[in-house]
């Protein structure tokens, strides 16, 4: 069928409403004609004899062509269709990667890099428990994090010390508010969190409150308390605010 070389149309002899088309610049196309059932005729345009239309291929796209044709239904909009599900899905598939692809420990980068707010201190103290009590976390993506891993490791890391689990899931409570704050204006598609999954400790009145420190240093503790800051680097600093204090 495509060995045709002169300008004109070259019905199918296997597949009625099956065309070769042949333009005076010797460009060759596969056309479908026939006539919608319920409706007019129709001639549609399958495509340039090239990758992936071969005469074979197109056959097979003029028989499905044909078919759809013969149930009343008008196969420019059907393309239509295919064409916009399959944006819909290669939109869906670049979400989904690039969800996939914001990890814990990426998004603290950003948040790190980013924000000019928190003072480096915070920072620190933020990077060291997160890396810390979330280490097996970090490369997993933001969006895999639930409400109940959260709630089940707060419980385990709160039954050692509650100071450093509070500590650790402001940060992550944070992170969470950093990102979701900064997708507000992108695409329903391109947005990673519906909501902040640390609110399951406030739900569940998890947090707990930490007790005020009771203990002093004595007068015979004095001597090892003054030699342990003196090895200080900012041993002025601490001396200068307990004086104080």
């Amino acid at each position: 069928m495509n060995e045709q070389k002169n300008p004109g149309e070259y019905p199918d002899d296997k597949l009625k409403g099956f065309i070769l088309r042949v333009s005076d610049s010797g460009v060759k196309s596969y056309v479908v004609r026939a006539r919608i059932k319920g409706g007019a005729n129709l001639s549609y345009t399958i495509g340039k004899h090239a990758s992936p239309w071969t005469a074979a291929t197109a056959r097979k796209e003029a028989e499905q062509i044909l078919a759809i044709m013969k149930l009343g239904i008008d196969p420019r909009e059907e393309a239509k269709n295919r064409k916009a599900k399959a944006e819909a899905k290669e939109l869906d598939d670049k979400a989904r990667q690039f969800k996939s692809e914001l990890t814990l420990r990426k998004a603290f980068e950003q948040w790190q890099a980013n924000d000019v707010k928190t003072k480096e201190s915070t920072k620190t103290l933020y990077k060291q428990v997160l890396f810390k009590h979330l280490s097996d976390w970090l490369d997993i993506a933001m969006i895999e994090i639930t409400a109940e891993m959260v709630a089940q490791r707060y419980a385990k890391v709160s039954a050692v010390t509650a100071g450093s689990a509070n500590n650790t899931f402001r940060a992550l409570r944070m992170l969470f508010n950093w990102h979701i704050i900064r997708q507000e204006d992108l695409p329903a598609s391109e947005q990673i969190f519906a909501k902040n999954p640390v609110i399951v400790l406030q739900r569940r009145d998890m947090w707990q409150a930490l007790k005020p420190r009771t203990k002093f240093v004595t007068a015979k503790q004095l001597p090892a308390w003054f030699e342990a800051v003196e090895s200080l680097e900012n041993r002025v600093i601490v001396i200068s605010f307990c004086l104080h204090w």
